[in-house]
């Protein structure tokens, strides 16, 4: 029984199936949002088998989901517009083709596309017998080094031999994988030139569509002849200004002799009052014309004035005694 869906039996004849829509809505969305964290959308992660798309979305929060509920997610997101579904025949099987819709992406399955689900399968198809091609081949280097260290000759030969026939096949199946990968990356750049052009192509009609609307040929001509007219009236108003300056700075000769003229004049009548000035009143007189004053002769005090009266008493004759 499904974690998200639960049946019940009311009657031996009948089997109901009930759908939790809200889980169902949850799981969608999550594989949704899953699948637009992917940096790079190619066709490796945008066309999917259901066997892809099992291995990428087939868990929710830990838990795996059955063939049933991947059924009835993908019939839910597909009518929702997430995802477009398609059968493609392979090997005489139908397969389930899903691709993820993209905003501004038609919701159907190309045959372009469908051939790219054919040739991932047929990749997917080589390297399973690839590896077991690998597989055999190894087996049988094993056997033929065991046949001959028993000395079984013809068993050895005989190992020896069918590995050389897996041999050639693994050749084979190599250069078939080789082509058609490299098939699949052409059609995959493809894809991405396609993609790339369509940019292209939308980012020239954008731009031509607001060339049209807002600006024309007339209209960029007349805003630069407008230019060219305002910068010559504004070299015209410098030119005049700056002439206009030179004319007020300038001064005529006879206008400069005459000023001179003036001048002088008004230097001899500074010079002329100077001159008619009275005398000014004694003033006294300098410090340096007064006369030295004398030198003070220094008073001796009594002290020294009783030594020298003393010095000048005349001292007697002593008469030396005679015994």
């Amino acid at each position: 029984m499904s974690w998200f869906q639960h049946r019940l039996k009311p009657s031996a004849s009948r089997n109901s199936v009930y759908v939790v829509i809200p889980t169902v809505r949850s799981i969608a969305s999550d594989i949704r949002n899953k699948f637009n964290a992917q940096p790079v959308k190619s066709y490796t992660n945008t066309l999917l088998t259901l066997s892809d798309f099992r291995k990428h979305y087939g868990t929710y929060r830990h838990r795996s989901l059955t063939d049933l509920d991947l059924h009835l997610i993908l019939k839910y997101m597909a009518s929702q517009n997430m995802i477009a579904l398609d059968n493609v025949v392979q090997d005489n099987k139908n397969q389930m083709v899903i691709k993820f819709i993209e905003p501004g992406m038609p919701n159907e399955i190309k045959d372009n596309e469908k051939a790219m689900i054919s040739i991932r399968t047929t990749c997917d198809t080589l390297h399973l017998q690839i590896d077991r091609l690998q597989s055999r081949f190894e087996q049988l280097t094993t056997e033929a080094k065991s046949q001959h260290d028993l000395k079984h000759k013809p068993q050895a030969l005989s190992s020896l031999k069918r590995r050389k026939q897996v041999l050639d096949m693994l050749s084979k199946r190599l250069g078939t994988l080789e082509t058609v990968e490299g098939l699949l990356l052409k059609m995959e750049s493809a894809k991405d030139d396609l993609q790339i052009l369509q940019a292209f192509d939308q980012g020239a009609n954008a731009l031509r569509n607001m060339l049209s609307d807002q600006v024309s040929l007339e209209a960029v001509e007349d805003t630069m002849s407008k230019i060219h007219e305002a910068y010559a009236d504004q070299q015209d108003v410098e030119q005049s200004m700056t002439q206009g300056m030179k004319s007020l700075d300038a001064v005529d000769d006879d206008d400069e002799e005459a000023l001179l003229k003036e001048l002088q004049e008004l230097e001899l009548e500074s010079a002329s009052a100077e001159d008619q000035q009275p005398a000014s009143p004694a003033s006294s007189p300098k410090l340096d014309s007064l006369p030295a004053p004398p030198t003070a002769t220094p008073v001796p005090s009594s002290q020294n004035q009783e030594r020298l009266d003393d010095d000048k008493t005349p001292t007697p004759n002593r008469v030396p005694v005679v015994e």
